[in-house]
């Protein structure tokens, strides 16, 4: 899993401290068993970076494409999960349909983040950031702001709670 990488900083304190111990035994002692411990970590870590290449997996490409063919030309994408969100900002990034906008509830109550749509988007009704909003009042305007493009929600429970209605709701 993802989260062994952030264990790294605790295996080379671990190993500091136990050379920091080995400096009260023998000098040869001290290099053997500093030896195997850098050893054993390296082994672990390029073991761990190795499991980690996600390079292979195609789940991530099919949604995106599948997304990318059905969505509406000039459509809102209203996103909530990092599965989705990221690789269509990949692509996107990359060149495919820049009409799209990829919209990431989640950074609603980010300035940057607004501005940064405005400038992938000319024209796009972002709501005003000098006054202070709740974050769903603030994806409430802007939807209601750009109600005449397609919109479309990853979650129908999303789209209820924004008071939005969808053909499955």
């Amino acid at each position: 899993p993802d989260y062994h990488g952030y264990l790294m900083p605790l295996y080379w304190i671990c190993i500091v401290g136990v050379a920091a111990g080995l400096h009260q035994i023998s000098t040869r002692a001290q290099s053997l068993v500093f030896a195997g411990l850098a050893l054993v970590s390296s082994f672990s870590s390029a073991r761990q970076m190795s499991a980690r290449d996600f390079s292979a997996q195609v789940l991530p490409y099919a949604l995106v494409e599948n997304i990318l063919k059905t969505a509406a030309p000039n459509a809102i994408l209203v996103l909530s999960s990092d599965h989705l969100v990221f690789p269509l900002m990949y692509v996107q990034m990359k060149g495919a349909r820049s009409d799209l906008v990829i919209f990431n509830e989640g950074f609603a109550n980010s300035g940057w983040y607004w501005r940064f749509l405005g400038d992938q988007h000319t024209g796009l009704s972002v709501p005003p950031l000098n006054r202070p909003m709740k974050r769903d009042d603030r994806i409430r305007a802007f939807l209601a702001a750009e109600q005449a493009r397609p919109i479309y929600f990853e979650s129908p429970v999303d789209a209820n709670r924004l008071g939005v209605m969808t053909c499955a709701g």
